[in-house]
């Protein structure tokens, strides 16, 4: 092969290397754009934006008695926000499936809801015990309408999804962090859903 043929071999493989690379990269960002163009509905865009604010203040508060200020005023910003709901409710909100489980048996499911509206994170969920769940009930029971509505869904689903946050006395909704920067940098909610469907295109 002459050395003229190896460089055009050379050329044609990394133009080919390139191209592949590069409709790897579009289709990722294809993927980002999609979901950065979701329309999420006003009150579950108010809900993010108002726990948004709190992560940064969080971490550069110099001590941790002005973080637990910040951590404070957090949880008494989403008191203020449960106290609007009736009864705590909200519906057809968007996310995104990250598992569903069951108990052995099936008796029971667990479900946790991923949603980033307002480009900020927050996570939806149920127990995923008998033992917590003991008080608030938020695990999916079988033969129950939500349940039979899970059944049908898979991980990685968009959906619409309605239930209702649950009162607690220290951080105004149930939520389940174990540490402050936890709570506040990624919350995730305990919630009773009542109702899943696909989110439709």
């Amino acid at each position: 092969m002459s050395i003229r043929q190896a460089t055009s071999s050379q050329v044609l493989m990394a133009f080919v290397f390139a191209s592949v690379i590069s409709i790897i990269i579009m289709s990722c960002g294809d993927g980002k754009q999609a979901q950065s163009q979701i329309n999420y509905p006003p009150d579950q865009r108010q809900f993010h934006q108002l726990n948004a604010v709190y992560p940064t203040r969080y971490e550069q508060a110099p001590n941790q008695i002005q973080k637990s200020a910040v951590f404070n005023e957090c949880n008494s910003r989403r008191r203020g926000y449960y106290n609007k709901l009736q009864e705590g409710t909200f519906a057809e909100w968007i996310g995104e499936i990250e598992s569903i489980g069951t108990d052995q048996g099936g008796g029971t499911a667990y479900l946790t809801i991923r949603s980033r509206a307002a480009d900020f994170g927050v996570t939806y969920k149920t127990y995923n015990n008998s033992f917590s769940d003991s008080d608030d009930h938020t695990m999916l029971r079988k033969g129950s309408e939500v349940y039979n509505q899970a059944g049908e869904l898979q991980e990685g689903s968009w959906v619409l999804f309605s239930g209702r946050f649950l009162p607690d006395k220290n951080r105004g909704m149930k939520e389940a962090s174990l540490t402050e920067l936890g709570c506040v940098d990624e919350p995730e909610f305990i919630i009773q859903f009542t109702k899943l469907k696909p989110l439709v295109p």
